[in-house]
This record gives C-alpha cells, structure tokens and sequence, in this order.
C-alpha cells in the first residue's frame, strides 16, 4: 500500500504542477467562465 500511496501521490503532484504551470497563462478566462 505504501509504495502504491506514494506513486500515486508523486503522480498527482505532478499532474497539479502541469496544471498550475497551464493555469497560470489563462488564469482570467478560467475565473471569467466560473
């Protein structure tokens, strides 16, 4: 369990990273939609 935790937890970092690198150029149009 603990090596599937971390590697799912290394990947979800990793994909939050992605997102905030994206969301930081179409911040506005995001909040905009919302």
């Amino acid at each position: 369990l603990d090596r599937n935790y971390n590697a799912t937890a290394a990947v979800y970092q990793k994909v939050v990273t992605l997102e905030d690198k994206l969301a930081e150029k179409p911040v506005t149009g995001k909040s905009r939609k919302n």
